[in-house]
């Protein structure tokens, strides 16, 4: 039987190996957006979050939305081989409020 305290660590173990995989996958998606479409894409995409195979894009408009979708294959396939392995099972899109993405401190 496991102590609460190997449960806890165990716990918080496997809380900080899923934030920085999902922080790898993030930071490899933010590349990807750049490799397929130049540096000036960050002023209307942002790469928002990986949870559960699901990678989280903000878009200033739905048309940039509908770029990314017309590319996804190519999108996706430089996101695994940056990390190695497939890691997003589907892509999901948020709009910004006022065509603005948002300032991150």
């Amino acid at each position: 039987m496991d102590t609460i305290g190997g449960v806890l660590r165990r716990d918080v173990r496997q809380g900080l190996i899923t934030g920085v995989r999902a922080a790898r996958i993030v930071e490899a998606a933010t590349a990807a957006l750049e490799k397929l479409w130049g540096a000036k894409i960050h002023a209307v995409v942002e790469t928002r979050s990986f949870k559960e195979g699901v990678l989280t894009l903000a878009c200033k408009n739905s048309i940039v939305g509908q770029e990314i979708m017309l590319r996804e294959e190519a999108f996706l396939q430089l996101i695994q081989a940056k990390l190695g392995y497939t890691a997003i099972k589907r892509l999901a899109f948020t709009s910004t409020q006022n065509g603005a993405l948002p300032e991150h401190p």
